[in-house]
């Protein structure tokens, strides 16, 4: 019900909810369950995701998160480091309507949720998740 929701929330509002010159890298999406977070669920998609791209094509990858009282705060994303070097940088932020009063009540969320487009180097986020690609 909620990845219906969400697709059909992008379709309609992709204009003014994306960034308008979004860069030229892929872009992934994904929620992990509450109950299978904490368990390098994320982690696990994330390498699977990069390692699928073709090598020497996409230097750089986007990721959109939702942030929101109840969601890990953007400095969670923008702290992590490799070699002393920030992995993760902001691209892009905007409030989202994705969500009603009652669903944001309902689910805890908190009276502001984003969407913030965060850009990283492909390559040093594969080193950082310990991968051989």
């Amino acid at each position: 019900h909620r990845a219906v929701a969400f697709l059909l929330h992008a379709k309609k509002y992709r204009k003014k909810e994306m960034p308008k010159l979004a860069p030229d890298c892929p872009e992934f999406h994904f929620q992990v369950a509450k109950k299978h977070r904490g368990k390098r669920v994320g982690t696990q998609l994330i390498i699977h995701f990069l390692e699928q791209l073709p090598a020497g094509r996409h230097e750089k990858v986007c990721m959109q998160i939702t942030a929101c009282e109840a969601s890990k705060p953007l400095e969670f994303y923008t702290s992590i480091k490799y070699k002393g070097d920030q992995i993760w940088k902001v691209y892009d932020r905007k409030e989202t309507g994705m969500y009603t009063k009652k669903e944001k009540k309902k689910w805890d969320l908190g009276p502001v949720v984003e969407n913030i487009t965060l850009i990283a180097d492909r390559r040093k986020l594969l080193l950082y998740f310990g991968s051989k690609a």
